[in-house]
């Protein structure tokens, strides 16, 4: 397969075809094949006399010594698209084309002159996106480019190193047992092939003549070919769509969720380039049904497309994981001292185990430092997620999301070796208990007192294990219930006998303000209460009515 890296003017490309399409009317066969190399050469050299400037850069490998069929060359006068800047860039670093080849089941190809006409229709889509942002592109010769096998033909292994160029694409599909298409995993062959694997087609289809249903099926297949296609270049290792629902199992407020469809998620609120990208989400979920629309809304997302333009197939930098920064700042972005910073490790699957591996106070500068720990590796969903939360009286609490994505984004797009994650904290009042009060008659000649607890803000998270209640040289005083609700709660407690009755409000870090900050400050007995009133039952003020005999 040829390969040209430096590209002469779509002339020469146009040359090439009306001469080749000419040839082709007159000869066929296995001559036809060796004209066309001999048609290579003249133009060529032909190029080379007009314009000693043009570059080939080409290599032949055992397969094939075919050039572009007139597909591909519609393929290139089509599709690079694009911003001017972003074209530049591509022309600067050079496109870098893969043969692509369609392995498919025969009960998939009812008619191969269908199927020789529509898959290049599926090429052109792909290769759309793939202009947008990456420098990549597919190159398919639906005359030699279709297999049809019972076998897969993949080896789903391969010795290192992996090759960097020149290597093929492969699309394995076998006809779908359901109704519609699905599936698919990124593969690899012994000769170093990518393959998209996996793929479970219900049928193929005519792209220009796709609508509702069918066209959502169809999309369906593409999108997930372009997945597996950027798993071919290590794009996505350990899946971006595992990170559209987790939930804070830690039992540590604040609580904190991640949820892709919520407007105000503040995990995906800063990667809105990730929306339209087909590693995370299928387009036609976001109820896009328009062919046109979906080429025009697709696109890798930034760091996708950093990865797929690289040769990282062997391996894909990171930052230092080992020197990961926490810097805790106020609203000013001074830093802050002496706040706890809990970090625990977040399983990117139901029920989402979390495991707390950091708990520690940072240092004058407001700064904290720790290992990403896990895996070698940690793109996978056992390592690949990381949950903060800070605390530091007076402020409120804070919690964020990283993950390993965070990381590569700052060492692959914005080209830095070292991650720093700012957690800014917004001032706040601290609640604490503003009074304790009797709430019934005092003294009482009940077996039970109600006392009126009031907090200095509405709070949460009251219940019997935050009072004791003591009895003066007595210790039957229990609490028997709380109600109430906002900053006002009614205790009851139960003595079997007279004295005096006091209440006492334990800071264990359960009751929360408004802002979640817990009654008193971190810290168990920050805050204890028992500066309230005494309340009295007295038996003996009880009044005894004698029984009365008839």
């Amino acid at each position: 397969m040829r390969n040209l890296n430096v590209y002469p003017k779509d002339k020469i490309y146009t040359l090439y075809a009306w001469l080749s399409g000419f040839i082709r009317v007159q000869i066929s066969g296995h001559f036809y094949k060796q004209v066309r190399v001999v048609l290579v050469t003249f133009i060529t050299l032909f190029c080379m006399i007009i314009n000693p400037n043009t570059a080939f850069s080409a290599s032949f490998d055992k397969a094939s010594t075919r050039l572009p069929t007139s597909s591909m060359i519609n393929y290139r006068n089509k599709h690079y698209s694009g911003s001017m800047a972003t074209n530049q860039h591509l022309e600067e670093s050079g496109i870098k084309e893969h043969v692509l080849k369609f392995y498919l089941e025969p009960a998939l190809v009812t008619d191969m002159e269908f199927a020789k006409m529509v898959l290049p229709k599926y090429v052109e889509d792909m290769n759309t996106i793939l202009a947008k942002n990456t420098n990549r592109r597919l190159v398919f010769d639906p005359e030699t480019g279709i297999i049809l096998t019972e076998t897969q033909p993949q080896t789903n292994s391969a010795s290192l190193p992996l090759p960097l160029e020149g290597f093929e694409i492969w699309a394995h599909a076998v006809l779908s047992s359901y109704p519609y298409s699905y599936d698919g995993y990124g593969g690899l062959d012994a000769s170093g092939a990518g393959v998209l694997a996996g793929l479970k087609w219900r049928k193929i289809y005519n792209p220009d003549e796709v609508s509702g249903a069918e066209l959502k099926d169809y999309w369906i297949q593409v999108n997930n070919m372009l997945h597996e296609l950027a798993h071919v270049y290590k794009a996505g290792i350990g899946e971006y769509y595992k990170l559209a629902t987790i939930q804070d199992a830690t039992g540590v407020s604040p609580s904190l969720n991640i949820n892709l469809l919520d407007p105000d998620d503040s995990f995906w609120s800063d990667k809105l380039d990730f929306k339209p990208d087909p590693l995370l989400r299928n387009a036609v979920q976001e109820g896009i049904l328009d062919r046109q629309a979906l080429l025009d809304y697709v696109k890798y997302s930034e760091l996708t497309a950093a990865i797929m333009n690289g040769d990282y197939r062997n391996g894909t930098p990171t930052v230092d994981l080992q020197n990961i920064t926490v810097n805790v700042t106020n609203e000013n972005g001074e830093p802050i001292a002496d706040a706890n910073v809990k970090i625990w490790s977040v399983i990117g699957r139901a029920p989402y185990n979390a495991e707390l591996f950091l708990d520690s106070m940072t240092n004058l500068n407001g700064q904290i430092s720790f290992a990403w720990g896990g895996a070698s590796n940690p793109h996978n969903n056992y390592d690949f997620l990381r949950l903060i939360k800070v605390y530091k009286d007076g402020f409120i609490a804070s919690a964020k999301y990283v993950s390993i994505y965070d990381a590569d984004i700052e060492k692959l797009v914005k080209g830095n070796d070292l991650y720093d994650i700012t957690m800014p904290l917004a001032n706040t009042t601290i609640p604490t208990v503003s009074s304790i009060t009797c709430g019934s008659p005092n003294p009482t000649v009940a077996n039970s007192v109600d006392f009126v607890v009031t907090f200095s803000e509405l709070v949460t998270g009251v219940d019997e294990t935050d009072f004791i209640a003591t009895k003066t040289g007595i210790s039957d005083a229990v609490v028997n219930r709380v109600s109430g609700l906002g900053d006002t709660y009614t205790v009851n407690v139960f003595s079997g006998s007279s004295g005096d009755i006091s209440l006492e409000v334990v800071d264990n870090d359960t009751i929360m303000g408004v802002d979640l900050n817990v009654l008193g400050g971190i810290g168990v007995d920050g805050l204890n209460f028992s500066d309230g009133e005494t309340c009295t039952i007295s038996f003996a003020n009880r009044i005894f009515l004698p029984i009365i005999q008839h």
